[in-house]
């Protein structure tokens, strides 16, 4: 990469795009900035590497277990070849970015695009791949916003979109809900390495996912009395971690998720999957019986997932128990509480939140269906 090219990435400036549908500005100014993904549960592990392999960086968690970012006064190329020199055990993807955006509306593509563009290191003529992953509910899918963005990129630039062959560029985009870590990089930027952490669990007794340990810890922590027979319904369900809990209760559980179950959770003959979202559910013709317990652990904005515990609240028996997981989609943690707590507070009484041990990067708020009035 040209010196020209090097100062255009330091030398990114916050801006704002389309009013206040979208804000941009630089991840690390003068510096480098990476998202950084390891196991789940690793991220104390991996943030201590990553800081000895790279002199005087520093690193930060990114709303979602497993995510990390990672930040350093390193230019790029000088940071990822002590990251790649270093003996790791629990870093696993290493993925440059250059800007971080705030998308909160509208169409996605053109700021995305702008950014793209203003990075100024594309040329007519260059190739290019677009990678996208995403995080949180979208109207879109990764497939679908690589494609448009990659059309875009190529219209402002005159680059050439290629997922073939091996391209001179990758344009990364990593969503997490609102916010995106996005950079424009050579391919043998982006490093892959092993992860080699010995076993947490022994054979047979690894839980279906980390999922379980959060709601087996509310349900003692806020004292939850579970009895066979129960009727619970469980919004984002897959792959079936509160569902084999309450399951395993003798609990007979509705599972919402629009994605797969788990195989040995799917073919309980205690559960049902209703294969759909959670805004679905509502909206369908879908018989639902009387609820002794909702739960909710759907990976959306804390706000609109107590909209939809909300909604259902009218299958819920007068006093029975919700337990829902306070997402954290952004950094502001205590903002995303304090909207969702007000909105639960509509339906819900003894509302009471944890940070519980197995789910210290989110909260776990329990409480009580508000009896019933009588308007009789």
């Amino acid at each position: 990469m040209s010196n020209k090219e090097e100062r255009a990435l330091r030398q990114y400036e916050t801006r704002t795009v389309d009013g206040d549908v979208c804000t941009m500005g630089a991840v690390n100014p003068g510096g480098s900035a990476f998202v950084v993904t390891t196991a789940p549960g690793r991220e104390s592990l991996a943030g201590r590497e990553l800081r000895k392999a790279v002199p005087g960086s520093r690193t930060g968690y990114l709303y979602l277990k497993g995510n990390i970012l990672l930040m350093s006064e390193l230019p790029y190329e000088d940071a990822i070849g002590c990251i790649d020199a270093a003996p790791t055990t629990c870093v696993s993807r290493v993925i440059p970015v250059l800007c971080k955006l705030r998308i909160v509306g509208g169409d996605w593509v053109p700021p995305l695009c702008a950014a793209v563009a203003e990075m100024g290191l594309m040329r007519d003529g260059d190739s290019f791949t677009v990678r996208c992953e995403r995080r949180g509910t979208h109207s879109f899918t990764s497939w679908q916003l690589a494609r448009d963005l990659a059309m875009a990129v190529s219209r402002a630039t005159g680059a050439t979109g290629d997922y073939q062959a091996l391209t001179d560029w990758t344009v990364s985009v990593q969503i997490y809900q609102n916010d995106v870590y996005m950079g424009v990089h050579p391919p043998a930027w982006e490093l892959k390495k092993t992860i080699t952490v010995g076993r947490k669990y022994a054979p047979g007794e690894r839980p279906l996912n980390r999922a379980e340990w959060k709601l087996r810890e509310a349900i003692e922590a806020f004292g939850i009395d579970l009895r066979a027979g129960m009727v619970a319904l469980d919004l984002g369900a897959a792959p079936g971690g509160w569902t084999k809990v309450l399951a395993e209760k003798g609990v007979s559980v509705l599972a919402v998720d629009p994605a797969e179950l788990d195989q040995s959770i799917a073919s309980l003959p205690n559960v049902t999957h209703y294969k759909c979202r959670a805004e679905e559910l509502l909206t369908s013709n879908q018989a639902i019986p009387e609820l002794d317990l909702l739960v909710d652990d759907m990976s959306i904005d804390p706000a609109l997932s107590a909209k939809l515990l909300c909604s259902l609240a009218d299958r819920l028996k007068d006093g029975g128990w919700a337990v829902m997981t306070i997402k954290f989609v952004t950094g502001a943690r205590r903002r995303h509480e304090a909207e969702a707590l007000a909105v639960l507070g509509e339906r819900f009484e003894d509302i009471r939140i944890r940070r519980l041990p197995h789910n210290g990067f989110e909260t776990t708020a329990a409480m009580r269906k508000r009896p019933s009035r009588d308007d009789s």
